[in-house]
């Protein structure tokens, strides 16, 4: 498993910010007058208790040195902790005899201990101060309700005292409670806030990190399954947007609060799938991408009532440098885990595991066709550079993951019963295939010829040991890596029989197709 780390030595954008609030409300805590109010009676209650205390010490004093009387230390200490005793419990009682009326009532305030002590019900103020019953326990959405039936449809999320909270915050008398609402909120039960970039399936949208493309007639029928559709993030390119009016593009760093915060405002489920995803780079890299990203998406997911969170980590968490076939999700991770990359996806993991919210967990196997920005395209550059060679004995085999299989792998995430919820789930094609005949008919459809020059597993290891050493101190990403040399000549297969028998994923897409899929679309 990943080590323990310290706190991270960046803090999210907008992280220290009050939030913005609306023009013209005052936010306010407990008013003047009751504060006035309960001030004097606790002055009563514990002030003359207290100066009754002091005055035992005084008195006994006064009596022993003038010889009235002798008196033990003991008793006089005994006293006194009495009167002292008393005001402590004068201190509730002056609290329990407070009333949240503008009249002023009884200058002790008996008439209103009992009431206070067995309250039904609780005081709030709305954030121009108006006064608002509720019985004891209720939520800031019940709060919401109270107002105004509308206005609790529409609540999207609530401030209590000027902090955002989330909606099932219970509150307590005095709260200042302002309710955030939205008009697209209604719409909400089919919205899907995503992260960067757009992937489709038939008549659903998703969002996958900007690196697989689509066009208009894959969306023909989006409006029959979301309402609104949201693609966030910064990498979003304009030749992966889908034009359609039913989908919105929201540029922005998903490491600022206060972007996070405008996103997943107003939005019902979210499918993250931004992240660094590279076998090279400094710890702190990876950390802002992937760590800081969830923490915040889960945030104001918890804030804002997200019925369900998708996310997609990956199953780089399971290479240890070995052949591996039908890995399962229960089986024990390496120690220590192959890279920086798959450390921070385990981490964004636990934390949504330690959230309130209803998710999955999707580890997808090496994503190939339209789109595909990362496994082929990688291979051809390298090749294209001289640099690609044939690595171990050629008789690997790993999965591959048609991008349709993987979107539809979300929206069964986004669809299952809460019984599946709070799980990972293996995704693939379930049809482990040996890699290098397909880089073959890969390169072979672009008019390239493999090299003939091959490396053993063992030579391969040591030339990436020595450039990732040089890099330390270049800090550029080596053209050979340990990583890399394990994918191309090692065997990792998945167990999807989870996936099948909880989520009912199906691969539909062949690896060939979806090998025919990218070729159609990279010789565009």
């Amino acid at each position: 498993m990943a080590e323990q780390r310290s706190p991270l030595p960046f803090e999210p954008k907008g992280s220290g910010k009050a939030a913005k609030e609306p023009a013209g409300v005052k936010q306010e805590a407990i008013p003047r007058y009751v504060a006035d109010r309960m001030a004097r009676r606790v002055a009563v209650f514990t002030g003359l208790p207290s100066l009754a205390g002091m005055g035992v010490f005084v008195a006994s004093y006064f009596v022993v040195t003038r010889g009235i009387a002798d008196i033990p230390p003991g008793a006089t200490l005994v006293g006194s902790g009495f009167f002292f005793i008393l005001g402590l419990v004068g201190l509730s009682v002056g609290v329990l005899t407070a009333s949240w009326d503008k009249e002023p009532g009884s200058i002790l305030g008996f008439e209103n201990f009992k009431l206070n002590l067995y309250a039904e019900e609780i005081f709030v103020f709305t954030p121009h101060g108006d006064l608002k019953s509720l019985p004891q326990g209720s939520s800031a959405l019940d709060f919401a309700y109270a107002i105004h039936t509308e206005i609790g449809s529409k609540t999207r999320g609530a401030r209590v005292n000027a902090k955002l909270v989330p909606l099932s915050r219970t509150l307590k008398s005095g709260d200042s409670v302002e309710i955030i609402t939205s008009e697209n909120a209604k719409l909400a039960s089919q919205s899907v806030s995503l992260g960067n970039g757009i992937v489709e399936q038939g008549d659903i949208v998703f969002c996958v990190t900007g690196q697989v493309n689509t066009t208009d007639k894959h969306v023909e029928g989006v409006t029959a399954v979301a309402e609104k559709i949201i693609a966030a993030g910064r990498t979003i390119k304009k030749t992966h947007e889908v034009k359609h009016p039913k989908i919105e593009y929201q540029l922005g760093d998903l490491t600022d609060a206060a972007y996070v915060e405008s996103i997943v405002n107003g939005i019902d489920k979210i499918v993250n799938c931004a992240s660094l995803s590279s076998p090279f780079g400094d710890y702190e890299q990876f950390a802002k991408a992937n760590i800081v990203t969830q923490k915040l998406l889960i945030k104001y997911s918890e804030i804002f009532g997200i019925r369900r969170f998708v996310y997609i980590s990956s199953p780089s968490v399971y290479n240890n440098y070995t052949d591996r076939f039908l890995v399962k999700e229960c089986n024990k991770l390496p120690n220590p885990l192959i890279n920086n990359y798959a450390i921070t996806k385990i981490e964004a993991e636990k934390l949504l595991a330690q959230s309130s919210l209803s998710y999955v967990t999707l580890r997808p196997r090496a994503l190939i066709g339209r789109g595909d920005t990362v496994i082929m395209p990688r291979l051809i550059r390298a090749h294209e550079a001289g640099r690609l060679r044939l690595i171990g004995d050629g008789h690997n085999k790993i999965d591959l993951t048609a991008v349709s299989n993987v979107v539809n792998a979300i929206w069964l995430s986004l669809t299952t019963n809460e019984v599946n919820c709070g799980e990972i789930y293996n995704i693939s094609n379930g049809e482990p295939v040996l890699i290098w005949n397909k880089i073959r008919y890969v390169l072979k459809a672009l008019g390239y010829e493999l090299s003939d020059k091959q490396l053993s597993f063992s030579a391969a290891m040591r030339i990436a040991t020595v450039l990732e050493f040089i890099s330390k101190f270049t800090k550029k990403e080596p053209t050979l890596m340990r990583y890399s040399v394990s994918t191309l000549a090692n065997s990792l297969s998945l167990d999807i029989t989870k996936a099948r028998e909880k989520l009912g994923y199906e691969p539909k897409m062949t690896t060939d197709e979806a090998i025919e899929e990218f070729l159609e679309w990279f010789e565009k």
